[in-house]
Parts: structure tokens; C-alpha cells; sequence
């Protein structure tokens, strides 16, 4: 059962788009709520809604969106695609995962979402991707991560951001 989202003051609804804004260096598109937060009350992952995107949790931390860039530059995203030819469950997993993120997306398509877009995200797992199998976007797989904790390349990802301490310091200052 989905929850409700936690509505919001208009002022203070505005006050979590500029904070997103500079974060992202852009406006959050379609936000419903804010996930989870850093330790700094700032935040972390946010929802989106499906109707331009079939990512629906977006990480919004410029220090972990770093980190996971940079773990993706080294090659992170290859080194997993080779562990599921060595581990077949791992590989059952992502696509079990896969196909739960595609059916939990579901439960945020708004009311009156077009029949071709339903049709355009049916299938499609995490980051929209069409082979349930694989792996496209780490950052993707972290939010899921963070949010709903049931992603075996959360897990592995887990393991880097705790060997890399985030968060010294505010990432954003809002007055």
C-alpha cells in the first residue's frame, strides 16, 4: 500500500525545491517527496513521479553523486557485469529486483498517465532499463538503494561509501 505523501507548506515546499535546485544544478522534475535525508537534515533521495522519467528515486547528495561517479568512471559498472557471469544468483537478483522496481513504480504513476506511457515504462526496470539483467547507472541503483534497502548493488556500492566518508560538511546553505 502506497504511503501518502507528506504534504507540504508552500513556502516550505519551496524552500526543498531551491535547496534540490543547487544541489542538482537544476530544478527537480515532478518531485512528490523527499526520501531520506543526510545528517545534515538535507536531501539525500528524493521521488519523482514517472511521467517524464522512469527513474522515480533520484540522489540528490552532490558528495555521493560524486563519489558514485567516480565509481562508475573506474570501471565499477563492468566489474559487476563480470560478477554475474561468475555468480548466477547475483544475476538472478538484479533481475528479480529489476522486475519488483518496475512493479513498485507503479504505485506513483498519477492519476490520468497516458496508455502509451504506461505501455513505455511497462517492463522497464530500474533507470528504465529494458534487459532486466544488466546494469546501467549506479546512481540509479544506489537511491533505490537508500530508499526501499532490498538492491544487491546497493549492497556492493555500500561497501565503497563506507570506505569513503561522506558529508564533512553542508553541501548546501540556504538562508
Amino acid at each position: 500500500m502506497q504511503k501518502k505523501a507528506k504534504l507540504y507548506s508552500k513556502s516550505h515546499r519551496d524552500k526543498i525545491t531551491q535547496i534540490i535546485e543547487k544541489q542538482i544544478g537544476r530544478k527537480p522534475r515532478n518531485l512528490l517527496k523527499v526520501i531520506k535525508k543526510c545528517r545534515y537534515k538535507l536531501p539525500r533521495v528524493i521521488l519523482s513521479s514517472p511521467e517524464l522519467s522512469p527513474t522515480i528515486f533520484w540522489l540528490t547528495c552532490p558528495h555521493e553523486i560524486y563519489l558514485i561517479s567516480r565509481l562508475e568512471s573506474d570501471g565499477l559498472i563492468k566489474k559487476i557485469k563480470n560478477k554475474f557471469i561468475i555468480n548466477t544468483s547475483l544475476k538472478e537478483n538484479i533481475i528479480t529486483i529489476n522486475k519488483n522496481f518496475a512493479g513498485y513504480r507503479k504505485k506513483f504513476y498519477p492519476p490520468g498517465l497516458s496508455i502509451k506511457r504506461v505501455k513505455s515504462l511497462e517492463g522497464k526496470g530500474i533507470d528504465g532499463i529494458k534487459d532486466l539483467s544488466s546494469l546501467k547507472c549506479l546512481h540509479s541503483h544506489w537511491a533505490y538503494h537508500i530508499a526501499v534497502k532490498k538492491n544487491p548493488i546497493g549492497n556492493i556500492i555500500e561497501g565503497y561509501v563506507k570506505k569513503n566518508p561522506l558529508c564533512k560538511k553542508k553541501c548546501v546553505y540556504i538562508t
